[in-house]
Parts: structure tokens; C-alpha cells; sequence
């Protein structure tokens, strides 16, 4: 028996040999950067299908996390149910057959689960800063004014 199908990519394997410390890191980063995003959650768009992008990208980014956690957790946890079908079984030939066909399907199922929002997760960011930028071309011009106190903070010139 191999531990990965040689068509499929081993990310179950590799993804939990990661110290957990860094998908938390990565998890508070992203609610970080999500939530600065929010903050214009019911501001002034210039169309609702924007306004709507914005709002779901910002939900992606914000729940990328937890989901990379909980799909960690899963892949703990089937190595641990992989260990307990093999001991439970004397004779080891069915429960191999039976760890290797779950593990499979729900591993395959799991990896879709969370590769499919990574994919949105890259254009969900790249849609934020190109909308931001975007936005800088619809901003009133008292905007781009400089305020009154500026001067008196130390900048290098």
C-alpha cells in the first residue's frame, strides 16, 4: 500500500507536517487583513455587483483560515482512524482495504473542499487591491488634500 496515489498530490501529508503555530499565524493574519477590508462593508460602491464582490471576497479571505484549520484537523484525524482501523483488525487485510478506500474518498473530498477556495482566495485578494486602487479614481477631491496637522509630523523629505 503507498501513502498517496502518484496522480494525486500528496496535500494531506504535507499540510499537517507544518508546525501549527504557522496556519494559526496565517489564520489571525487573514482575519487581519479581512476585517481592515470590512471596514467599508455597507460604504458607497459604484454598482451593487461591486459591492456584492467585495462583500463575498472579504468572507473568503476572513474564513480561509479556519477552514486550512479545520481541514488540518481532519487530516489528523484520519491518521488516527487509519492507525485504529489496523490495530482493531487481526487479520489487517480488510481494514486496510477499508482505511485505504475512506482515507481516499474523504481525503479527495477534503482537498476539494479547501483547494476550491484557495483558487478564490488569490482572486479575492487580487480583486481587493485592484478595487481599492480603482476606487482612488471616484473619490471626491477632498480626498486628496492635505490635511491641516501633516506638516507637524517629522518625515523625510
Amino acid at each position: 500500500m503507498t501513502t498517496h496515489n502518484s496522480d494525486w498530490p500528496p496535500l494531506l501529508g504535507q499540510a499537517a507536517n507544518v508546525n501549527l503555530s504557522v496556519w494559526l499565524l496565517f489564520t489571525v493574519a487573514g482575519f487581519l487583513y479581512g476585517g481592515l477590508h470590512a471596514l467599508p462593508w455597507s460604504g458607497d460602491f459604484r454598482t451593487g455587483k461591486e459591492k456584492e464582490i467585495w462583500q463575498e471576497s472579504v468572507l473568503l479571505i476572513v474564513s480561509l483560515g479556519p477552514l486550512v484549520l479545520l481541514y488540518l484537523s481532519a487530516s489528523v484525524l484520519m491518521r488516527s482512524l487509519a492507525r485504529r482501523y489496523r490495530q482493531a483488525d487481526s487479520n489487517g487485510r480488510a481494514a486496510k482495504l477499508l482505511g485505504g478506500v475512506a482515507k481516499s474518498i474523504i481525503s479527495k473530498l477534503i482537498y476539494f473542499a479547501v483547494a476550491v477556495p484557495c483558487a478564490g482566495y488569490y482572486m479575492a485578494r487580487i480583486f481587493l487591491v485592484v478595487e481599492c486602487l480603482i476606487a482612488l479614481f471616484y473619490s471626491s477631491p477632498g480626498v486628496f488634500i492635505m490635511p491641516s496637522w501633516s506638516p507637524s509630523f517629522p518625515h523625510v523629505t
